[in-house]
């Protein structure tokens, strides 16, 4: 059975509701964070979309070219950590160096899928 796409939004809203409810209600600050994210998603994809199809050809090649450059900037964070170890410029633990990378990888993806839909083509 295939939704469309404004039933799948309005499911998300509804999880979300239930995901923060439970978190409240449990006293579980991560699961009210999951709801709070979960509904502030299914709102704007909502509006944003509405029963148009979330996925085309266009959107494919530029998250591709996203991803791809979302990569570049990952290893070159990595180099600069690395160096940055090696020289003693930075003491930071594991937890630390994955919070800077996935800091690094959600910042690069949206830039990069921002500029290239503002950009309208990819080449």
């Amino acid at each position: 059975m295939k939704f469309n796409n404004k039933v799948v939004f309005k499911i998300e809203l509804f999880l979300g509701m239930v995901f923060m409810t439970v978190g409240i209600y449990l006293d579980i600050s991560a699961a009210v964070g999951v709801g709070i994210y979960i509904m502030i998603s299914g709102m704007y994809k909502y509006t944003k979309y509405g029963d148009h199809p979330l996925y085309d050809e266009r959107t494919k090649k530029m998250s591709g070219y996203a991803a791809s450059s979302t990569l570049l900037a990952l290893m070159l964070s990595m180099a600069t950590l690395m160096i940055a170890d090696e020289l003693k410029l930075l003491i930071l633990t594991g937890p630390h160096v994955l919070a800077i990378l996935f800091f690094v990888m959600v910042l690069f993806l949206n830039l990069s899928l921002w500029y290239f839909n503002r950009k309208e083509d990819v080449e």
